[in-house]
């Protein structure tokens, strides 16, 4: 799942007893924090085996302390960790869109030694181009409802898939966003398929697949 305060005050360790064993929790937004982070923070490092924190980007702070802010709000990451770009903004200058986007993504970088990953739809990527420039970053996808995710030209695979927008998680009123983690993302290389096959009858049989 990927959370934010639209969840409210979730109850991890229902999360947990659903079936869901990672989280990327929504840390930063501009220069302003989640307001719900720590809470989600704390809840998904004690019963996630893996997590990971997103930003979401616009273009009018500057991007350098945006990132800044971001890794400080995150704090010092444990292993396993990673963080996320999340832009979503249309309709702007493709070349100005990616400078500032490379900026954030090199000090993000740069303060933590670790690459972040990158969140797009296939036509977010198609419009800015992002994978000719970018697919050095893992790639999460958001394709929903689709027996399988559209890969933007230039990445060759991706690690995580948002399916749905519209999931069911026990621990959380009201929708949420149901993701499917790549056989690499959960670190068993290729008996990671076997993780993806398990994960897709868990979304099958919980009828989360969404739009």
């Amino acid at each position: 799942i990927d959370v934010s305060a639209h969840q409210g005050t979730i109850d991890w360790d229902a999360v947990r007893a659903d079936g869901v064993r990672f989280a990327i929790v929504k840390a930063t937004q501009e220069l302003f924090a989640d307001s719900k982070f720590g809470r989600n923070q704390d809840g998904a490092r004690r019963t996630m085996d893996r997590v990971g924190y997103y930003h979401f980007f616009k273009v009018g702070p500057d991007p350098e302390k945006q990132a800044e802010h971001f890794v400080r709000t995150v704090g010092p990451l444990r292993a396993g960790e990673f963080l996320v770009f999340d832009g979503e903004q249309r309709d702007l200058d493709p070349a100005v869109y990616r400078a500032r986007m490379r900026v954030f993504l090199r000090e993000v970088e740069g303060l933590t030694g670790r690459v972040p990953w990158i969140y797009s739809s296939p036509s977010f990527a198609r419009e800015y181009d992002l994978g000719r420039h970018f697919a050095r970053h893992p790639l999460w996808v958001a394709h929903w409802g689709v027996p399988a995710p559209k890969v933007p030209s230039g990445w060759g695979s991706w690690g995580l898939w948002q399916v749905s927008d519209k999931g069911r998680v026990g621990g959380i009123k009201g929708p949420v966003d149901i993701n499917l983690a790549g056989p690499f993302f959960v670190g068993f290389g290729i008996w990671g398929w076997a993780i993806v096959g398990a994960g897709a009858w868990w979304l099958a049989r919980k009828g989360r697949r969404g739009r």
